[in-house]
């Protein structure tokens, strides 16, 4: 009897949040990086090192503070972006038509075959990725005063993930993680235009970030039905160090840049230790618990550094209501050990933006292959984003798509 408890508990704990879930390739990725992803970036595929603007310049090239084409200091007071995948009312509709049904009837009381039938389309409902991202924009700014650029703000990032495996004799177990990251941002740009360097920019972001973690991997008939959630804790400081070349091609009309950075040079990596928990009817912590999962943080959810380089085309002007567009091209490598080596295509990011007048810009791009559309419309007290886009959450282009919707608000002075 207490093991049936245990998976009804432990069935219930999973498919809860089936619909913000995404699988163990994920976790690849996950908590990799202290990174808030630009709307604008994603609808362009991803590309933005090379392009300057006021959206990419602390998280993606801190070169750009002082080829941001701005008239005053764009300062957003408050913002909020969340990403979620497109098949999550697929995966709402799954747990209200086939679980719930189950849960009502009672784990215990289904036969031999109904269990594993049960347990069947769960493996298969999981191997459709999905995601839910969140993210806080506190008070940010980023300043052009020509030869030297300012920018920092104070942000919130928000994943959750979960994956279901099979942990043997056809029972799934549980992997899931939830990260919670906040982090204070300070960058500057210095043109090299005096000291005889034309057109070149030198620059750094520092990055705090205070990290919160909680996970479990278990199999279900090893998940009690007074199961804890542990939170562990843990703090790191990096760095982004940024380069843009920007050149005036005399037979074309426009600029041409080049941009590279890399990204998370951590000056600590993250050292997690117990913060806090959630317990249901725990008197005290289990010990040989926290330190299992502490252990499998580290050796998980580590900081990576990465380089990426890119090349933009900027139009001043296509004529009609056409006004700037670019094309971008971007190529990432990673900084590790446990990815086995990538094609070509799994390491390009494409995009094009145009200007509609001053108001609206409309995206398109490619990232590992996958299309991705967005469009921006920027007011003179609020700006509005949205990026439809592909992203891979495997280790090779193909082995776990993920089609995602982002939407950001942002409040403040444009």
């Amino acid at each position: 009897m207490n093991r049936l408890l245990s998976t009804r508990f432990a069935l219930c704990f999973v498919l809860l949040v089936l619909f913000v879930a995404v699988p163990a390739s994920a976790q690849q990725t996950l908590g990799s990086r202290t990174f808030v992803p630009s709307p604008q970036a994603l609808g362009m595929g991803g590309a933005g090192i090379a392009y300057p603007t006021a959206r990419t310049a602390l998280f993606y090239n801190p070169a750009h503070l002082t080829h941001v084409n701005v008239t005053r200091a764009p300062i957003t007071m408050l913002g909020i972006g969340a990403s979620i995948s497109s098949n999550i009312g697929k995966q709402r509709s799954f747990y209200q038509d086939r679980v719930q049904p189950a849960l009502d009837v009672g784990i215990e009381n289904l036969s031999d075959e109904e269990e594993q039938a049960l347990y069947n389309d769960i493996f298969a409902m999981s191997s459709q990725p999905t995601v839910l991202k969140a993210d806080l924009l506190l008070p940010s700014f980023v300043m052009n005063r020509g030869t030297f650029g300012f920018g920092g703000g104070i942000f919130g990032h928000n994943e959750l993930a979960y994956n279901v495996d099979d942990a043997g004799a056809g029972v799934p177990g549980l992997d899931f993680a939830a990260i919670s990251d906040i982090m204070a941002v300070g960058a500057t740009s210095m043109n090299m235009d005096k000291m005889g360097l034309k057109g070149l920019s030198l620059g750094v972001t520092g990055k705090f970030t205070q990290r919160y973690l909680s996970l479990k991997v278990k199999p279900f008939d090893a998940i009690d039905d007074d199961e804890s959630l542990y939170i562990l804790g843990a703090s790191t400081v990096t760095a982004d160090l940024g380069v843009l070349y920007e050149m005036d091609p005399k037979s074309i009309p426009g600029k041409l840049y080049f941009g590279a950075v890399m990204s998370d040079l951590a000056l600590n990596k993250f050292s997690y230790s117990f913060s806090t928990y959630y317990a249901r009817n725990e008197e005290e912590q289990d010990k040989e618990a926290i330190a299992t999962e502490v252990a499998l943080a580290e050796s998980r959810y580590q900081l990576h550094s990465s380089f990426r380089g890119g090349v933009t085309y900027m139009i001043p002007t296509l004529g009609g209501p056409l006004a700037e567009t670019a094309v971008s091209l971007d190529y990432v490598q990673q900084h590790r050990n446990d990815l086995v080596a990538q094609p070509l295509l799994g390491r390009l990011s494409f995009g094009v933006q145009t200007m509609i007048g001053n108001t609206l810009a409309l995206r398109t791009g490619l990232n590992q292959g996958y299309s991705s559309f967005g469009a921006g419309i920027q007011l003179p007290f609020a700006r509005i984003d949205y990026a439809f886009y592909g992203s891979e959450l495997g280790q090779l282009p193909g082995q776990s798509p993920s089609w995602n919707h982002r939407i950001q608000l942002s409040l403040g002075s444009f």
